[in-house]
């Protein structure tokens, strides 16, 4: 987990393979609903963006072949 920028009304953060327990850790300090983190968890699921309740929400992929195909 790495914040990449921050100012007084923005943070930024960048995470890399997450395991759940850093992003329940993260759902819990930024309030941020389950159902966002369980799509952070499947590797299946589409980018989105979210304006989830104040904060924006983000997921970017990349190609990973041994990713399972849908």
């Amino acid at each position: 987990i790495r914040i990449v920028y921050e100012d007084q009304t923005f943070r930024w953060i960048d995470i890399m393979a997450p395991d759940k327990e850093e992003l329940s850790s993260l759902a819990t300090t930024y309030h941020i609903h389950p159902a966002l983190v369980s799509d952070c968890l499947a590797p299946e699921h589409l980018p989105k963006f979210e304006n989830a309740e104040g904060a924006f929400f983000l997921i970017l992929r990349i190609l990973d072949e041994k990713a399972r195909l849908a």
